[in-house]
């Protein structure tokens, strides 16, 4: 038998949340972000990439002194 309440995935650490305002906002309690809106998603991964020395497309090390 399934689970009927919502809930929400996070895509990035695949955590499943129930509760009503993580399921309405998209938002991750394991991640502490707002995975659930694709825009905002993808700024933050793309800055957690940058902060690490990869780029966010390919997610290879970037060469020293490039970034």
């Amino acid at each position: 038998m399934t689970d009927p309440r919502p809930s929400f995935v996070c895509p990035e650490c695949q955590a499943e949340s129930w509760h009503p305002e993580d399921v309405a906002q998209g938002y991750c309690g394991r991640c502490h972000f707002w995975t659930g809106d694709p825009t905002m998603y993808a700024a933050w991964k793309a800055e957690r990439a940058g902060a690490a020395g990869r780029a966010p497309e390919t997610g290879s090390v970037a060469p020293p002194g490039s970034a």
